[in-house]
This record gives structure tokens, C-alpha cells and sequence, in this order.
């Protein structure tokens, strides 16, 4: 009986031993899978995190992407604004130097019209000093003629009377024919002796005596027409220019070097123009 009691006490432990384990086995597996589930659970939440933040920095990227071709279309609509406001400027200011290139050209041929005219009224004034020196010349001449007539005619009994009628112009082979005497040679003849004809052409107005005067640059006359009037005007005139010159008349595109001598010379060398040179004649 006793036995049969042991041996039911260690049936019944060997059954409630397995009974444990078999309930401690199945309490493992669960907690097993439970753990399993809780870190599937676990590692599909971190992957929808991931995702998450992987969407979350994709959006990102895509906000500042799109953020960055907003600041460069911004950018490139500025640079265009710029480059149209730049070439705004340029053809306002190309527009205004072709005014100022206009009205600069308009001004220069204005200048060049009026140096045209005054050039023409120079050329005009000098001709007309050249023509009044010419006829003062011929004047002269016809008074030295007159006179020495005048003188020929006063001196008949002489037998140089055909030399001084050829003087005046006439032929020694044709008969002596006085020349009329005018009511002006008659007073001068009654009015003076005979010798004061000659004094009065001695005395005639010599502007140009005690002068050298030498000329550069172009005239409106030939150098050798100016040459003779100084020289019948009593001075001396060369076309270089000696020690003692104290006129430089001063042409159209002067020469340097008379020009920086009489620079040096400035005490005794005067420079005139040619208009000043033909207004020392007198009228």
C-alpha cells in the first residue's frame, strides 16, 4: 500500500514535472513569439520612422530644390531686368552722343561757314588794299610823270627838251605838242617855283623807311609784289630774313623758324599780319 502510495506520489511528480515544463515550454514560446512580435512590431515601426524621415527629407530636398530654381529663375529674371535696363542706358546714351556728335557737327560746320566768310571778306579786304595800293602806285607814277613833264615843259630853250618830252612818254621825232595844263598844274605852277615839283615828290609819305621787313607763310599777293611795294615805300624787304629785320609780315601757314627768330628777336622784330601790313600804306 505504501509502495503503491510512493509510487503514485512519484507518477503524479513525474506527470506535474512534465505538466511544468510542457507549461513552461509553452509559457517561453509565447513569450518567444510575443518578444518576436514586439520587435517585428519594434523594427516595423524604425522602418516606418526611416520612411518617414526619408519622405520627410525628400520633401525637404524638393522644397529647397524647388526653392533654389525660384531664386535662380528670380535670379536670372533680375540679371535680365539688369541686362534690358543696361541697354536702356546704352541706347540713351548712344542716342544722346549722336545728338552731341550732331549738334558738335552742326556747330563745326557753322564755325567753318563763318571762317569761310570771314576768310572771303579777308581775301575780299585785301584785294581791295592790294587794288589801292596798285592804283596809289600808278598815282605816283602818274605824278612823277606830270611833274617831270610839268618840269620839261618849264624849261623849252634848253636843248634837253626832247630828252625830257621822251621822259614823259612822247617821241623825239614828232613835233613838240605841250600837253594841256590843267587849272590844278596852273595854280601849282603860279602858286610855287618850278624846282618845288620835284621836293613835293621827295617829300611823298614813306611808311616803310628806316624798315627791313621780311614776310613768311602765304600772302594773298606774290612775294615778289609785296617785296616791290615795301621797297617803293622806302624800306627794304627780303624774302629771308637778315640781322636787322624789324617788320615779320606773318602769312597763312607761317614757317617755324622765322617765327622762333623773331620769338628771339623779340625786342627788335615786330610781327604784323597782312592785313596790318597793307593798312601801313596810306590811302
Amino acid at each position: 500500500m505504501i509502495m503503491a502510495l510512493f509510487v503514485g506520489v512519484i507518477v503524479i511528480g513525474f506527470f506535474g514535472s512534465v505538466a511544468w515544463g510542457l507549461a513552461s515550454g509553452m509559457r517561453a514560446e509565447r513569450q518567444r513569439e510575443e518578444n518576436e512580435r514586439r520587435a517585428a512590431a519594434a523594427a516595423a515601426a524604425e522602418r516606418a520612422l526611416k520612411e518617414d524621415r526619408r519622405r520627410k527629407l525628400a520633401a525637404e530636398a524638393a522644397e529647397r530644390r524647388e526653392a533654389r530654381e525660384m531664386e535662380a529663375a528670380e535670379r536670372r529674371e533680375k540679371a535680365i531686368q539688369r541686362h534690358e535696363k543696361k541697354l536702356e542706358r546704352e541706347h540713351a546714351e548712344e542716342v544722346k552722343r549722336e545728338a552731341r556728335r550732331t549738334a558738335a557737327q552742326a556747330k563745326a560746320d557753322a564755325a567753318k561757314r563763318r571762317q569761310e566768310e570771314a576768310a572771303a571778306k579777308r581775301e575780299a579786304e585785301r584785294a581791295a588794299r592790294i587794288a589801292a595800293a596798285r592804283e596809289l602806285a600808278e598815282l605816283r607814277e602818274r605824278e612823277l610823270a606830270a611833274a617831270r613833264e610839268l618840269a620839261a615843259l618849264q624849261r623849252p630853250e634848253k636843248p634837253a627838251a626832247p630828252e625830257a618830252v621822251r621822259d614823259a612818254g612822247q617821241d623825239a621825232g614828232q613835233p613838240f605838242q605841250p600837253a594841256p595844263v590843267t587849272l590844278e598844274a596852273f595854280a601849282r605852277e603860279h602858286a610855287a617855283p618850278v624846282q618845288a615839283a620835284p621836293e613835293a615828290v621827295r617829300e611823298a609819305p614813306q611808311p616803310f623807311a628806316g624798315h627791313v621787313v621780311s614776310f613768311t607763310g602765304k600772302l594773298s599777293m606774290p612775294r615778289r609784289v609785296a617785296v616791290e611795294m615795301v621797297r617803293k615805300a622806302g624800306g627794304r624787304a627780303y624774302d629771308d630774313m637778315p640781322a636787322g629785320t624789324t617788320l615779320l609780315v606773318v602769312g597763312d601757314k607761317p614757317g617755324m623758324k622765322k617765327m622762333d627768330k623773331a620769338d628771339r628777336w623779340i625786342g627788335q622784330v615786330r610781327k604784323i599780319t597782312e592785313a596790318q601790313f597793307l593798312a601801313m600804306f596810306p590811302a
